[in-house]
């Protein structure tokens, strides 16, 4: 006993604080975080050599160790002149005299493919959203590139949005 402390009580306190700081360590390894990955193909239509058709691909993986609630996915706009999202724009970026020829039905044609929203990625998985040409040509060309981005609510009821490093312009070279 020294100090009116017995051994026992150390060894406790030393436990108890060994044991707060694996908590924390494994809180941090476990948090949820994801990649966001942009990708982006044009094509020049053969016939047409002046007409390009570009679709772009936002990748989602979860990188943490626990599922990942997906609750947006969509193409940031550098210009700021409004965000091409899967959530809220799909009926405004329908332009049926040009985009749907074949009068497909509204049900059955989208301009955005991928997993309905919201939807959870489970643990090392990967999840694809396809932008169609019809989803990005409505926003004038010149010097806009485009970010891919996923975005989810926090436990604070906060909007968290994930952005990809890579930008891509819609056309390369204008």
């Amino acid at each position: 006993m020294i100090f009116g402390v017995t051994w026992v009580a150390v060894v406790g306190l030393v436990v108890a604080v060994g044991n707060l700081v694996w908590n924390i360590a494994q809180g941090i390894r476990n948090r949820s975080r994801i990649a966001v990955g942009l990708d982006r193909r044009t094509f020049t239509v053969p016939s047409r050599p002046r007409v390009h058709r570009t679709y772009f691909t936002v990748t989602v993986q979860n990188l943490g160790n626990s599922p990942y609630a997906v609750w947006d996915v969509g193409l940031e706009v550098s210009e700021r002149i409004g965000d091409i999202s899967l959530r809220t724009g799909q009926s405004v970026l329908r332009n049926h005299s040009r985009s749907n020829p074949a009068n497909i039905p509204d049900d059955q044609w989208k301009a955005i493919n991928g997993p309905e929203l919201p939807c959870i990625i489970p643990v090392g998985g990967v999840m694809d959203w396809f932008f169609d040409d019809d989803a990005t040509k409505w926003v004038p060309s010149g010097t806009a590139t485009y970010r891919g981005y996923a975005s989810r609510f926090n436990r604070k009821g906060k909007h968290q949005r994930t952005l990809s490093k890579l930008t891509f312009p819609r056309l390369t070279g204008g």
